[in-house]
């Protein structure tokens, strides 16, 4: 891959995966994560290192410092977007207008993200995370997809979060 290629796709990742990720926590939680912007941040630097530098060597090793910034940023989208999910559902689990068969499934479906967002922490802190980056990031993903359907549930039965 050419280098004018790398670039294009670093920031089609930045544009279709990170900048929605972020958009859908900012918009339930209002706030921005410092965690996420300290990755964008290193990620942005490394690619204004990667354009002034001349050796294709150099440039190809801030790339790949990009990458690593790259699915940290994502993984750490994913966390944020978790937890925030995870808040609403502690809200949405207190109300009294909850029907039981809702609250059984929303349970269900919590504890299914539960176990997976805690077999990727314990993947990410284990001593051969860097070597597993690839299947932590999938099961991040996987937390993130079933939190996803917690929220969908929650806005479908619940007027407090209707939006």
């Amino acid at each position: 891959m050419t280098f004018d290629e790398e670039y294009k796709k670093i920031y089609s990742d930045y544009l279709e995966v990170i900048v929605p990720l972020v958009s859908f926590y900012e918009s339930i939680s209002s706030s921005f994560p410092i965690g996420i912007l300290n990755e964008i941040r290193a990620i942005f630097t490394h690619i204004a290192k990667s354009v002034i530098l001349e050796s294709d060597e150099d440039k190809k090793r801030q790339i790949e410092k990009i990458s690593g910034h790259m699915m940290r940023a994502i993984r750490d989208c994913y966390k944020y977007n978790c937890m925030a999910i995870e808040e609403k559902y502690k809200i949405f689990m207190s109300l009294s207008n909850v029907l039981d068969k809702v609250r059984e499934k929303a349970f269900d479906l919590h504890e299914k993200a539960i176990d997976a967002l805690y077999i990727a922490r314990r993947m990410e802190n284990g001593a051969a995370s860097d070597a597993k980056a690839e299947e932590i990031h999938g099961q991040y993903k996987d937390a993130y997809n079933i939190f996803l359907t917690i929220n969908a549930l929650i806005k479908d039965n619940s007027t407090e979060f209707k939006s």
